[in-house]
């Protein structure tokens, strides 16, 4: 089975733009598919609204960034529960195991103990790390540092071997070791 990247995200806060961009572009280089997950206390009109307003203004931001530079976008789903994010998250990795769960540091139900839920219930875990975007001469390696940083879990074994094959991040490693001369 494909493996997809899940980044679930809370639209009370627009912190979570940077790491929806950089899930973005994972998606991107891995050619999976992005899952947009969320809960809301209802789905009336009004909720819904708030929560795809707050995706455009991600995908904006996303826009802007120099991640998605030179790369055709990820296609992307999104999955909208009722509740809590911490207890529909959990119930929905149970039934769906499969999926590389992105977790950005800004999720306000994240804390130890649901951590190592996700952990045990995913495929594989990226927890980006809550440092500001790095500052590189090549904005491309500004991914590939941001994955440096972050926490991995249980990541499959053909995860490496999929973003081995990016040329930026042939570019980056090139910048990287000539840097120091």
């Amino acid at each position: 089975m494909v493996k997809k990247i899940l980044f679930p995200f809370s639209a009370a806060t627009s912190s979570y733009y940077e790491g929806y961009s950089w899930a973005s572009e994972l998606a991107s280089k891995m050619g999976t598919e992005l899952l947009l997950f969320t809960a809301s206390k209802s789905k009336d009109e009004q909720s819904l609204q708030h929560i795809y307003h707050s995706l455009l203004g991600a995908q904006g931001y996303y826009l802007q960034s120099a991640y998605h530079k030179n790369t055709k976008p990820a296609r992307t789903e999104r999955w909208i529960e009722i509740g809590e994010v911490k207890n529909t998250l959990l119930d929905f990795l149970k039934k769906n195991t499969s999926y590389i769960t992105i977790i950005d540091p800004s999720l306000p139900a994240l804390d130890p103990p649901l951590l190592s839920e996700v952990i045990q219930l995913s495929g594989g875990v990226i927890v980006l790390p809550s440092s500001p975007a790095p500052k590189v001469e090549n904005k491309q390696g500004a991914f590939y540092e941001k994955l440096h940083q972050a926490e991995v879990y249980k990541l499959p074994h053909h995860f490496f071997d999929t973003l081995g094959s990016d040329r930026s991040l042939f570019n980056y490693l090139s910048g990287f070791f000539k840097k120091k001369k």
